[in-house]
């Protein structure tokens, strides 16, 4: 317990945060503090830690380290921009900071999908584009493959990146009709592929 620990030892070893999921509410995510004592290393239960964001104004209940020196706290941010998370041991001045950004364009809604498709022997890698109502990709979305030569007869592909792109590669062995769609949306795109 902290009471048989001198302040003084005690140091904040680092502040980790969630990716903001847009909510009703808004912008939501996790914080997590770990106060550990620099004497063993340790990390300490029962350490009073207020965690609050700059930009609301200073928390003043703190919350109670957990038996491995941790204390989470959702936080909930009404529009998007720069946020930064405390974290202090209450009753020090020992304190860190985390810069949390919240992208301006809500989760871009997918408008289309667009297709590339590039072929090395019997491995057809297909490209996918998750493009906006203007033209832009759009990150992180979820991409869907219907592909009857599956296992499960569909694929969840990894998200797309910052230019809206995933892609899965493919064993041709017969000519092949694959359906893709965004998950949550009501965007699909069919693609042909042929054997020779």
């Amino acid at each position: 317990m902290v009471g048989f620990v001198k302040q003084e030892l005690l140091i904040i070893r680092e502040v980790s945060v969630t990716e903001p999921v847009e909510t009703e509410d808004g912008w939501q995510f996790y914080a997590t503090v770990t106060v550990i004592d620099r004497s063993d290393k340790l990390p300490r239960d029962g350490v009073p830690v207020l965690l609050y964001l700059l930009e609301q104004g200073k928390e003043e209940e703190p919350l109670l380290t957990d038996t491995e020196g941790q204390v989470t706290k959702k936080f909930t941010c009404s529009k998007p921009g720069r946020w930064t998370v405390v974290a202090q041991i209450a009753g020090t001045t020992k304190c860190k900071r985390k810069p949390v950004t919240i992208k301006g364009e809500k989760v871009a809604q997918p408008a289309r999908l667009l297709f590339r498709k590039a072929r090395k022997g019997r491995i057809c890698t297909v490209f996918v584009q998750v493009l906006n109502k203007k033209d832009k990709g759009v990150r992180g979305a979820q991409v869907v493959v219907v592909d009857p030569e599956l296992p499960r007869g569909w694929k969840k592909l990894k998200l797309t990146d910052k230019d809206g792109v995933t892609l899965y590669r493919k064993k041709v062995k017969r000519d092949a009709a694959l359906e893709f769609f965004v998950a949550g949306s009501e965007v699909r795109g069919h693609l042909d592929i042929y054997r020779d």
